[in-house]
């Protein structure tokens, strides 16, 4: 499966962009909601996706918690 991903700044229309990108390659649009309802249907609880974003976990996040393990299977 191909993955796009686009990120923006504040009043770059990056979703537009992404929108345009989608519809040009016959591509399925995923946005952060999306995502999560996805997630969900995977099985993935509503409470372990909170606080999940694009960055890295920090050093003690990995050390102390599952979240890298579902960030991970979540990507």
């Amino acid at each position: 499966m191909a993955l796009i991903t686009i990120s923006h700044g504040l009043g770059s229309s990056g979703m537009g962009i992404a929108r345009q990108v989608a519809e040009t390659l016959n591509l399925e649009l995923y946005d952060d909601q999306r995502i999560k309802e996805q997630a969900v249907k995977m099985g993935i609880r509503t409470e372990d996706l909170k606080g999940l974003d694009e960055k890295k976990p920090g050093l003690f996040d990995r050390l102390l918690s599952s979240k890298p393990e579902v960030y991970k299977d979540l990507l």
